[in-house]
């Protein structure tokens, strides 16, 4: 669902909206397991190139703008935990695109490991 397709023209709502993305944790991370899937192939399809400082930098990123800026510190533990699965997100996104683009250079094997073939 990473877009909107409407029919007919859009309105407000009358009352509030509640959006409950995840049953609980384990559902949250086997989604986020997919979506981080998805995300890998898409910006390789846009030939986004993978960059070392992606894994290093963009993580502890999205976890300071959710668990700070975005004060999920005021959820407590939930709000922690959200910040450190969405900063996981990010870390898995970007190592599915390195593993996608050193596959495809064929220089890694399965889990990371050099082909003994090479």
């Amino acid at each position: 669902h990473d877009h909107v397709v409407l029919q007919g023209l859009p309105d407000r709502l009358s009352g509030d909206l509640l959006h409950y993305s995840y049953r609980n944790i384990t559902d949250h991370v086997e989604r986020m397991n997919s979506y981080s899937s998805i995300a890998a192939r898409a910006k390789e399809e846009k030939e986004v190139r993978y960059h070392f400082l992606d894994l290093l930098v963009r993580p502890p990123w999205r976890f300071f703008r959710m668990y700070l800026l975005k004060s999920a510190w005021r959820d407590g533990i939930a709000g922690l935990a959200m910040a450190g699965i969405e900063s996981f997100y990010v870390f898995l996104k970007y190592a599915k695109l390195w593993e996608r683009q050193k596959s495809e250079r064929g220089q890694v094997g399965n889990a990371g490991q050099r082909d003994p073939k090479r």
